[in-house]
C-alpha cells in the first residue's frame, strides 16, 4: 500500500504531466494560428502583439522539464 505522501507526489506529478500536455497542445494551436495569420498577410508585428509574445519567444519555445515518472509495481495500491 502506498502511503499518503507518495500518493500526493504521484498525484502532483500526474497533474503536472497533464498540464504539460495541455501546454504542448496550446503551443501547437498558437503556432498554427500564427502561420494562418502570416499566410493571410497579417503584419508580423501585429501577430506578435496578438500572440502577446516577442519574436524571440516565438522562434525559441520554452523547453519544459520532463516530470519524474512514478515507479509502479504490482505491490503498489491506490487506496
Amino acid at each position: 500500500m502506498m502511503d499518503d505522501e507518495l500518493k500526493q507526489v504521484w498525484a502532483a506529478s500526474a497533474a503536472l504531466e497533464t498540464l504539460q500536455v495541455e501546454m504542448d497542445q496550446a503551443q501547437v494551436s498558437l503556432e498554427e494560428a500564427i502561420d494562418e495569420a502570416a499566410k493571410a498577410g497579417a503584419d508580423p508585428e501585429a501577430i506578435d502583439e496578438a500572440a502577446q509574445l516577442t519574436s524571440s519567444e516565438l522562434t525559441e519555445p520554452v523547453e519544459l522539464a520532463e516530470p519524474a515518472q512514478p515507479q509502479q509495481s504490482a505491490e503498489l495500491e491506490l487506496s
